[in-house]
Protein backbone atom coordinates (compact mmCIF):
# COMPACT_ATOMS: atom_id res chain seq x y z
CA UNK A 1 0.00 0.00 0.00
CA UNK A 2 1.22 3.29 -0.97
CA UNK A 3 0.07 7.02 0.61
CA UNK A 4 -0.59 9.87 -1.94
CA UNK A 5 -1.55 12.99 -0.72
CA UNK A 6 -3.76 15.17 -2.99
CA UNK A 7 -2.61 18.99 -2.94
CA UNK A 8 -4.51 22.00 -3.95
CA UNK A 9 -3.29 25.24 -5.36
CA UNK A 10 -2.13 26.41 -2.64
CA UNK A 11 0.20 23.40 -1.97
CA UNK A 12 -2.12 22.89 1.12
CA UNK A 13 -2.85 18.77 1.23
CA UNK A 14 -6.50 18.45 0.94
CA UNK A 15 -6.79 14.79 1.34
CA UNK A 16 -4.46 11.95 1.48
CA UNK A 17 -5.85 8.13 0.34
CA UNK A 18 -4.33 4.44 0.10
CA UNK A 19 -3.65 3.02 -3.33
CA UNK A 20 -2.65 -0.86 -3.40
CA UNK A 21 0.87 -1.68 -4.81
CA UNK A 22 -0.78 -3.76 -7.95
CA UNK A 23 -1.66 0.04 -9.46
CA UNK A 24 1.90 1.13 -8.53
CA UNK A 25 3.48 -1.46 -10.00
CA UNK A 26 5.71 -1.73 -13.41
CA UNK A 27 6.28 -5.42 -15.25
CA UNK A 28 9.67 -5.70 -13.74
CA UNK A 29 7.31 -5.41 -10.26
CA UNK A 30 8.98 -2.04 -8.98
CA UNK A 31 6.97 0.56 -7.47
CA UNK A 32 6.65 3.34 -9.64
CA UNK A 33 5.18 7.11 -8.19
CA UNK A 34 4.26 7.98 -11.26
CA UNK A 35 1.86 5.03 -12.52
CA UNK A 36 0.15 5.93 -8.54
CA UNK A 37 -0.63 9.16 -10.01
CA UNK A 38 -1.78 8.22 -13.37
CA UNK A 39 -3.98 5.63 -11.98
CA UNK A 40 -5.51 8.79 -9.24
CA UNK A 41 -6.08 11.28 -11.99
CA UNK A 42 -7.73 8.85 -14.09
CA UNK A 43 -9.80 7.31 -11.64
CA UNK A 44 -10.65 9.51 -8.95
CA UNK A 45 -14.24 10.97 -9.51
CA UNK A 46 -12.51 14.53 -9.26
CA UNK A 47 -9.73 13.55 -11.88
CA UNK A 48 -7.47 15.76 -9.84
CA UNK A 49 -4.74 16.22 -11.73
CA UNK A 50 -2.00 16.87 -8.48
CA UNK A 51 -1.35 13.71 -6.51
CA UNK A 52 2.50 13.50 -4.74
CA UNK A 53 3.65 9.92 -3.04
CA UNK A 54 3.97 10.47 1.00
CA UNK A 55 3.53 8.63 4.33
CA UNK A 56 0.69 7.47 6.43
CA UNK A 57 2.06 10.48 8.90
CA UNK A 58 0.85 13.41 6.44
CA UNK A 59 -2.28 14.80 7.10
CA UNK A 60 -5.47 17.14 5.55
CA UNK A 61 -3.88 20.49 6.31
CA UNK A 62 -0.02 20.23 5.81
CA UNK A 63 1.60 21.95 3.47
CA UNK A 64 3.82 20.46 0.12
CA UNK A 65 7.24 22.35 -0.43
CA UNK A 66 7.74 21.24 -4.17
CA UNK A 67 11.58 22.24 -4.28
CA UNK A 68 12.03 19.87 -1.10
CA UNK A 69 9.59 17.81 -1.59
CA UNK A 70 8.41 17.81 1.96
CA UNK A 71 5.67 18.31 4.35
CA UNK A 72 5.16 20.38 6.81
CA UNK A 73 2.16 20.37 9.68
CA UNK A 74 0.02 23.70 9.20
Amino acid sequence: MAYFAKIGLNFKVIDVVVVDDKHLTDSDNNLVEELGRQYLENNSKSKWPHWVLTTNETSVGDVYDEATNTFTSN
